[in-house]
């Protein structure tokens, strides 16, 4: 059952990721235009890179989500802020040593790589320099949004990420209209990093009187109560960590730079779209953990977390589903991208099916035992790479993508047979509960729109009207429901802002 706070949350965090995510991508679309595709195809290569050391937290963020809410359930304040001060130490210890291990990577692999060889070497250096100096901020932000969340502050955070979002939609603006060089969009992020370290930082010191920062409170024995844990947690997010960036390296290898950027526009878009429904159901990691907290997960996960589910499957048919054929063609028209177009249809067939069992996933976040989450990231790497790398190597073909879908298949089995097996899901019950039958439906159209597009290029209008419709008829009870709920809540949706 929803409360009233668990509606507010939601609403606040679907704003601040809808509201960060369109600047984001207006962002992303001035690069786009701005810079050759090449070019900036190196850029996002790079940035990729520094994107795994982001993932480098030894656990610690997924752990100060869990245990400060766990602890402020059981109003152990002491505690709540020994973990705050010990992990936060933590994070600037690790982001300083990983960059350091990403400046060797530099001297001795880097920057001899043919894959940067395509803008001169002084630009890539400059660029080099600032998205370091960038990702130790963004890395010890990783940390300070965690504890927001671990605060439910996802109000006050929602505020904060939008405002830092439009500083930077303005520094992407004149970077546009002055024509300005990969340097200055390199020195932008390091800007933004910067500036949004300076506003979480001092808003959570002036709105939380638990928080202190103070020395004294960091404690070796809470880092070695859950040493364990958290280095399962961070070898699974290590593991899963490098499929972007490699991806990124199989295609710029086997195709061309040109086709890691047009992978990207796809990507931004399943990231925009399918992160709101995340975002939405942010607060879910702190009610799993408050349920953990007071051993009553196992009657969470068969009573109540079938209700995320749901909505996350309603999402993604009204998104995937009736939405499809105008998302592609925003793409065709934006990027004109007719492989950006397929690469999204081929990535929305996985995070279909990402939606249904993400709040599942969390539970084994939460449930203290990383050894699981660990085997399901380490088959889902093996899975994805290994697929794309075939395909890419033996046919030269992007289709190769489809390893996500197959892993995603396979990880979400292995899954629910944990939860079964350590808690006693009821698996029938559950897939009961969240029309499960539409989301295969959901599969099976997009499986043949692919087809049909790739097989009919020439015919790609009229193939795009013929599945409008097919998506209308098939869903046609989802439309009424949409109607019938944006008219009854729309005003409920404006008394919680």
């Amino acid at each position: 059952m929803l409360t009233k706070t668990d509606k507010k949350n939601a609403i606040w965090n679907s704003i601040g990721f809808v509201g960060v995510s369109l600047l984001g991508f207006v962002n992303f679309s001035l690069n786009y235009v701005t810079f050759p595709a090449a070019e900036f195809g190196v850029f996002i290569f790079i940035n990729a890179i520094f994107g795994i050391g982001n993932s480098l937290d030894f656990g610690f963020g997924v752990s100060t989500v869990k245990l400060i809410s766990e602890y402020r359930k059981k109003e152990e304040y002491e505690t709540v802020n020994k973990i705050f001060m010990t992990h936060f130490i933590g994070f600037i210890f690790l982001g300083v040593l990983i960059l350091i291990g990403f400046w060797v990577y530099f001297f001795f692999f880097l920057r001899n790589s043919p894959l940067v060889s395509q803008i001169p070497y002084s630009t890539f250096f400059s660029i080099f320099v600032f998205l370091s100096l960038s990702f130790l901020f963004r890395y010890i932000n990783n940390y300070l949004n965690r504890v927001y969340e671990g605060f439910a502050e996802f109000v006050l955070y929602s505020k904060i990420s939008i405002s830092t979002a439009l500083l930077n939609t303005a520094l992407m603006l004149a970077l546009f209209f002055w024509k300005l060089s990969l340097d200055y969009l390199a020195i932008i992020y390091f800007i933004s990093g910067f500036v949004n370290f300076l506003v979480l930082t001092v808003f959570l010191i002036r709105t939380n009187r638990i928080i202190n920062f103070s020395p004294g409170n960091v404690s070796l024995h809470i880092i070695k109560k859950y040493a364990v844990y958290n280095i399962n947690i961070q070898l699974s997010f290590f593991v899963n960590s490098f499929v972007d960036p490699l991806i990124k390296y199989f295609i710029g290898t086997y195709l061309t730079m040109s086709f890691v950027t047009y992978f990207e526009s796809a990507k931004k878009i399943i990231d925009m779209s399918n992160g709101l429904i995340f975002s939405a159901q942010k607060g879910v990691l702190n009610k799993i953990s408050e349920h953990n907290a007071l051993n009553r997960l196992t009657e969470f996960i068969n009573t109540e977390i079938s209700t995320y589910s749901k909505m996350s499957n309603y999402y993604s048919i009204a998104l995937y589903g009736l939405l499809n054929t105008a998302l592609c063609a925003f793409i065709l028209i934006w990027f004109k991208s007719f492989e950006g177009m397929l690469m999204f249809l081929i990535f929305i067939l996985p995070y279909s099916l990402i939606n249904s069992a993400g709040c599942l996933y969390l539970v084994l976040m939460v449930e203290g035992n990383g050894k699981r989450l660990l085997s399901l990231q380490s088959i889902n790497f093996v899975v994805i790479l290994g697929m794309l790398f075939l395909s890419l190597s033996v046919s030269g073909n992007y289709f190769g993508l489809f390893g996500f879908y197959a892993s995603t298949i396979i990880t979400i089995i292995l899954l629910v047979y944990f939860l079964q097996k350590y808690h006693g899901f009821y698996v029938k019950q559950f897939i009961a509960n969240i029309v499960f039958p539409d989301i295969v439906k959901l599969n099976i159209l997009i499986l043949l729109e692919i087809a049909c597009l790739y097989f009919f290029k020439d015919f790609f209008v009229y193939v795009l009207i013929s599945f409008t419709l097919a998506y209308g008829l098939v869903f046609m009870k989802y439309i009424k429901f949409f109607v019938k709920t944006v008219i009854e809540k729309s005003k409920t949706i404006l008394s919680y802002i």
